[in-house]
């Protein structure tokens, strides 16, 4: 039977447009690729419901997370040169993360403070086990980084902090754990950045530009933006209170022009068809239909490993990723059985904060890129259901 025989998708038309109606999202979009062959492209719903501006083709989306697929590979390039081992220290490039100190206990309550034992490893920072979270309030670690976050929030409106400067920042913070010990979803593909930056000697965005944009042809993907194209094209982020929907003012200072800051973490805009364009690629192997290589397979199939000890899995626990490990920066299919999912051992991706998501099978050459504008994303919701749903239309 021909594997690349002509498949139907109307049923991921149907799963996409109860989002709107049944759960409330206002607009998105979808795009299906496999064998290198557009199979899927639907918009549905408003981008901007007070001005009625419906979702299209040029629509930007703040796909946050899943900008840490790009860094990654960006990355993991710079790997296939020889220019790092995935073992070394991460001191060795980052000199601020030398003498690291440590909280000795995960809890709140505790203070107590000590040098740490374990180095940061490089590959700590893809796996996100290196002890440096996100902002929050139970842990010491993360209340410190808040009051970073919002020093940085302030200066984004007058001078904007760089992405090297905010690797040196959170170097001066002490680990929520040590190195290695756990897995803490965090700033970890940010510092990513910062060492993709000193390792090249080109800005983070630069890098992209020359090794993952043009060569893609991506021409609607960056970090930032003049403001008369964000008030054009960005998407408005809703979300809903007593059942009706209402937007959300989020300031988006980092995306213009005049910021310095480069967040491999969470800071590129794009669109449904740019990013599928890098998805495709990836899907592929790591070289595209034209011939366009990010990264070569064995290196891609590295990615895509399982890298969590047992221990780290235990704080791996999100209730709609079971079935998944972590890898090198992205979600990895390893029990299908229990997480009760129909995708193939090895399909991987990520999620964007506000819904956007990808899904990446280089056995199937499947890719899917999902974009909406939700907080919160109903991510629980929508993802699980669309991978079942796409992969039953296969």
């Amino acid at each position: 039977m021909d594997s690349k025989r002509k498949i139907s998708f109307d049923k991921v038309i149907r799963f996409v447009d109860s989002l709107e109606k049944e759960v409330g999202i206002p607009g998105c979009s979808i795009q299906i690729m496999q064998h290198g062959e557009q199979r899927l492209i639907y918009y549905t719903g408003l981008a901007d419901r007070e001005n009625k501006r419906k979702v299209a083709e040029n629509t930007l989306f703040r796909i946050f997370s899943m900008t840490k697929l790009i860094t990654c590979t960006c990355a993991m390039q710079l790997y296939e040169q020889g220019r790092f081992q995935l073992n070394d220290p991460l001191y060795l490039y980052l000199p601020e993360y030398k003498e690291m100190k440590v909280y000795t206990d995960r809890t709140s309550d505790c203070q107590t403070i000590v040098d740490a034992k374990n180095p940061i490893l490089i590959k700590d920072l893809f796996r996100m086990s290196t002890g440096i979270p996100y902002d929050g309030y139970e842990l010491p670690t993360e209340r410190q980084i808040t009051k970073l976050f919002a020093r940085w929030d302030q200066s984004l409106k007058t001078q904007s902090v760089t992405t090297r400067e905010v690797a040196k920042e959170l170097a001066n913070i002490p680990l929520a754990f040590e190195a290695g010990t756990h897995w803490k979803y965090g700033m970890s593909h940010d510092i990513l950045g910062a060492l993709i930056e000193v390792i090249s000697g080109m800005k983070l965005e630069d890098y992209m530009q020359k090794f993952i944009f043009r060569p893609l042809d991506m021409t609607e993907t960056a970090f930032h933006w003049e403001r008369k194209e964000l008030e054009k094209r960005l998407a408005k982020v809703y979300t809903t209170t007593s059942g009706q929907l209402e937007h959300i003012e989020i300031f988006d200072g980092h995306y213009r022009k005049e910021s310095a800051y480069e967040s491999g973490g969470a800071g590129l805009l794009s669109t449904l068809g740019d990013y599928m364009k890098f998805a495709n690629t990836m899907a592929l192997g790591g070289t595209n239909q034209d011939g366009v290589r990010l990264i070569g397979r064995k290196t891609l199939d590295l990615v895509r490993m399982d890298h969590l000890s047992k221990e780290m899995k235990l704080d791996y626990n999100w209730d709609h990723q079971i079935g998944y490990s972590y890898g090198l920066g992205c979600r990895t299919m390893v029990d299908p059985q229990k997480g009760g999912c129909n995708s193939s051992y090895g399909e991987f991706g990520w999620s964007g904060k506000a819904g956007t998501l990808v899904f990446i099978d280089p056995a199937e050459e499947l890719a899917v890129v999902y974009m909406q504008q939700m907080l919160p994303s109903l991510e629980n919701y929508v993802m699980p259901r669309l991978r079942n749903v796409v992969y039953g239309c296969l």
